[in-house]
């Protein structure tokens, strides 16, 4: 699937990206891979996938809270975003739960950010 974006044609669609997500995040799960929030007061990490509900649930180590997920129709809808804005948006556009966006963008092997933007490397 090619998705037009603003300056040019990004040549992945959200279900490749999504691909490529499930591998990474498992290394993720499997070295307990840390990621700091945006602010730097938190850290979160991916501590399991639900093959079947195609569900990543996430971990706030400073609480110990394991409460939050990302789902993969949420993955899609972020990824979406990121390439309808032509492979670069700004933290916080591409999805409305900031730790889902660090997570997502810091796991990615196809994302990039500096804490500012969040872009596409492919």
């Amino acid at each position: 699937m090619m998705v037009e974006g603003v300056d040019e044609i990004m040549a992945k669609g959200p279900e490749e990206y999504w691909s490529s997500f499930i591998p990474a995040a498992q290394d993720a799960i499997d070295n307990r891979t840390q990621v700091p929030s945006r602010s730097g007061r938190a850290t979160y990490r991916i501590w399991k996938y639900d093959y079947s509900a195609e569900r990543f649930f996430i971990e706030n180590e400073n609480t110990g809270r394991k409460n939050s997920s990302i789902g993969k129709q949420e993955f899609l809808n972020s990824i979406t975003k990121l390439l309808h804005a032509g492979g670069t948006i700004d933290c916080g556009e591409m999805n409305s739960v900031g730790l889902h966006e660090v997570v997502i963008a810091i796991i990615h092997p196809w994302l990039d950010t500096d804490g500012e933007v969040i872009r596409s490397t492919i």
